[in-house]
């Protein structure tokens, strides 16, 4: 299971707190308080993940009798500057899997299982056995997690211009390791230049893997393991990064947020490009990095392959779900054979656009099939489409006060203002909002209990990670 939130309990069933990279330099460059975040996010951010995981293992791992939640305080208590700097992007995850065959053939008797989540706040009288699984130890691969939370990829923003990561990035990785999770994913790592969307966006490089290794070092000093986000931005990438070279997609395709059109790619670029995700798999592979997340959701260059609303092409790329999945299969096989059978690959995949015209859950229930065919050990359900919807991964608010205050170009601050809302619709926050898609996947596909796939998604209360080992 993985929760792609801050891990948050409270008495009250605390919500959760993930920011993209214009909240994120919002809240490092000004003042915080919880009144404001419930105000513009919709949110109550409480502590970190580091914190949280040492609380939830301390109180329930050894059988607290007190029966009292950890992080009551946190309601009211206001967030410093350097810990809104430090984890204003912290995401985790709960990588569940149920071994237990009842779980298994329960959760199969019904294809359309709902899953439930907590109507109120959970018992404080959780039993300590259902926590002592999740943090018990999980195997993907060759590699042995120490538990099953591990933190999800968000854009972290802590690199220099040339994608080089910075000390910041260490930090806030280790901080995750040091809290007790079980891996930590660096976010949204770059094959190329050309696939870049940010200038703080961390490109996979020869000339960064000193840095790299650093980081990863920095982690595994904590006891984790360390995956990394493997991406190209496809029409979201920006050509000021790529020396003004037109960026490209499966067709040509306007970005509303940079004012500007891709152009389609080739098939002789498909497959520089598919080199490119290889010999990135190689570099970190050799800065020591445990495992790989393929990037193929929220609408980036393998996701506008998957997606009927970007890819219209009538070659062998396009058409219907198996021709659309052609370039990111191929894709994953050349990442596996990069790195070798044992070396864990996760899938980061669209249940659904989130709009009419886009991504199924049938296209999902292909696409899912023909990446653990290919390669793949887990995946990793999620939607959403950044151009289109740019929070349906998140929910709740949308600050867009904040994120036009964060624009160089008063063109690009005003648009947001003007249009924000038809590109960053508002959508409610529901616990575990990916989940009943998720168990649909794992159901159709014969997996559940398998330890194939990931939960992500609103995940916030201690009783929906039950829920979920329990359907495995």
């Amino acid at each position: 299971m993985e929760v792609m939130d801050m891990l948050l309990f409270g008495r009250a069933g605390l919500s959760f707190l993930q920011l993209n990279h214009s909240t994120t330099r919002y809240l490092v460059d000004t003042p915080f308080d919880c009144s404001l975040a419930r105000q513009e996010l919709g949110c109550i951010p409480v502590v970190s993940l580091g914190e949280s995981m040492q609380l939830i293992a301390q109180h329930y791992g050894r059988g607290n009798p007190s029966g009292t939640w950890p992080i009551q305080r946190a309601c009211v208590d206001p967030i410093a500057r350097s810990s809104a700097a430090s984890f204003s992007s912290a995401s985790s995850s709960s990588f569940a899997s149920s071994s237990s065959s009842s779980h298994s053939s329960a959760a199969s008797s019904s294809p359309t299982a709902s899953f439930s989540p907590p109507t109120s706040s959970p018992s404080p009288d959780l039993p300590s056995a259902s926590c002592r699984q999740l943090f018990s130890p999980f195997t993907v691969g060759n590699l042995q997690l120490r538990n099953r939370v591990i933190k999800a990829a968000t854009f972290e923003a802590m690199c220099d211009h040339s994608g080089r990561p910075l000390p910041e990035l260490s930090a806030f990785h280790a901080a995750v390791g040091a809290g007790g999770a079980a891996m930590t994913t660096i976010a949204y790592a770059s094959v190329s230049v050309g696939g870049r969307s940010f200038a703080s966006q961390l490109l996979v490089s020869p000339q960064h893997k000193k840095e790299l290794r650093e980081l990863v070092d920095s982690v595994h000093a904590t006891g984790a393991a360390v995956s990394i986000q493997l991406t190209h931005a496809g029409y979201f990438a920006d050509r000021s990064l790529n020396g003004g070279k037109q960026q490209v997609s499966p067709v040509s395709m306007f970005n509303p947020s940079l004012f500007d059109w891709s152009r389609a790619v080739t098939v002789a670029e498909m497959e520089e490009i598919k080199q490119d995700f290889a010999n990135a798999s190689r570099i970190v592979r050799e800065c020591r990095v445990d495992a790989i997340e393929l990037h193929c959701g929220h609408g980036y260059l393998l996701a506008q392959f998957l997606s009927p609303f970007t890819n219209t092409r009538t070659d062998e790329y396009g058409g219907g779900a198996a021709g659309r999945s052609t370039f990111p299969v191929a894709v994953l096989r050349a990442v596996r054979e990069a790195v070798g059978e044992g070396v864990p690959i996760f899938v980061k995949m669209n249940v659904s656009d989130g709009f009419n015209g886009g991504l199924t859950l049938d296209d999902a229930a292909y696409n899912a099939r023909a990446f653990l065919l290919n390669g793949a050990n887990v995946l990793v359900p999620s939607g959403g489409f950044v151009t289109r919807n740019g929070l349906y991964m998140l929910r709740g608010g949308v600050p867009l006060l904040a994120m036009a205050r964060n624009q160089k170009s008063w063109l690009k601050a005003l648009a947001i203002l003007l249009f924000g809302r038809l590109y960053v619709p508002h959508i409610p926050y529901e616990e575990a909002f990916f989940a009943a898609a998720t168990q649909h996947i794992a159901t159709r596909l014969g997996l559940l209990g398998a330890g194939r796939v990931c939960l992500v998604g609103g995940v916030s209360e201690l009783a929906s990670m039950q829920r979920a080992l329990a359907w495995g």
